[in-house]
């Protein structure tokens, strides 16, 4: 499977599909022994125009999110849309889920989540923003009547590209641009509640011409952050040359911060904690892990506590992959 890939692993099955555009109307699928060796299955077949953004696995069931964009059609005609795959059959057949919202144009579910006893779907693009949360029953029934999240509002023309779920927290990566300037978001709620407790951003007025930021210490300061990886409590946040390795529990008992002195921050007080990641004042819970002259990942996640796989996108001329620990 390659490295680009959105790819899903879980209790003996593997899915893979290409992240290139042309190649979204088959899934690729093996079961795997007890030893981890893969046997290829027969190619799944998405519904016609179905765009895939997220896939996850349950048990034996592929859930799969995204939106029907059928071509030539207007942007504006786009509808999102989610079902599952039981992939213990043959011939899986398209189960589409429920989605508790009318389904309004423009809008997509951008990434799928499975944690325990729950499916969350993201809900993206357009304001306002949701999680839908399903409980996962036992047995074959398929998930119906989820809760609805309501995303805080973070900027305008935000798009969520990302998420990440553990037991306690769920965090979403997100971008926006718009007249005033641009900005990376990681914003994470608390599972349970589902209520703010952490956001970390970097942004730039319209204005701005970049320059490179320097810590206290003279170093240049690490910027822009393009993936996530949770795991447990430990939320690490990739940037060029560092990553940012936050422990939440730490974070979340912290004093809660005044509003932010940065010069470039544009991030009211709140009721939770806000990072500013151009400003180099130390945080409580926050810890900088820099990567080597010869690191250069497109892609982060994590294959076991403190352990991350670093990988390259298929972009690049020559993929590669390496394990680090934090």
């Amino acid at each position: 499977m390659p490295f680009g890939a959105l790819t899903a692993v879980s209790n003996g099955y593997a899915v893979s599909l290409p992240t290139k555009r042309a190649n979204h109307s088959r899934v690729s699928r093996a079961i795997l022994n007890e030893e981890g060796v893969p046997t290829r299955l027969p190619d799944l077949a998405l519904p016609p125009h179905l765009v895939t953004r997220g896939l996850a696995l349950h048990g034996p069931f592929l859930y799969v999110g995204g939106d029907f964009d059928e071509r030539g059609r207007p942007a504006v005609e786009v509808r999102p849309a989610a079902g599952r795959f039981d992939l213990r059959v043959e011939q899986p057949t398209w189960e589409p889920l429920e989605l508790p919202i009318p389904p309004a144009a423009g809008k997509a579910i951008d990434d799928v989540l499975v944690e325990g006893d729950e499916l969350i779907l993201v809900d993206n693009i357009l304001f306002p923003k949701y999680l839908f949360v399903y409980r996962l029953a036992a047995g074959n029934a398929l998930p119906h009547s989820p809760r609805v999240i309501e995303l805080p509002f973070a900027r305008v023309n935000e798009h969520i590209h990302k998420g990440q779920v553990s037991p306690d927290y769920v965090a979403l990566y997100s971008t926006s641009t718009g007249m005033g300037g641009t900005g990376t978001y990681v914003s994470v709620l608390r599972r349970g509640e589902y209520s703010p407790c952490l956001e970390v951003a970097y942004e730039e007025a319209a204005e701005e011409s970049w320059t490179p930021w320097t810590l206290a210490s003279g170093t240049e300061f690490r910027s822009l952050p393009f993936d996530i990886a949770l795991h447990d409590h430990t939320l690490v946040i990739a940037c060029p040359q560092a990553l940012a390795c936050i422990d939440l529990r730490a974070v979340e008992t912290a004093a809660l911060p005044g509003p932010l002195d940065s010069p470039h921050a544009t991030i009211p007080p709140s009721e939770f904690l806000r990072i500013d990641l151009r400003d180099a004042t130390p945080v409580s819970g926050l810890r900088w892990l820099d990567l080597g002259p010869e690191e250069d990942p497109d892609a982060v996640q994590f294959v076991g506590p403190n352990r991350l796989l670093l990988t390259t996108s298929d972009k690049q001329a020559t993929q590669q992959a390496w394990l680090k620990a934090i």
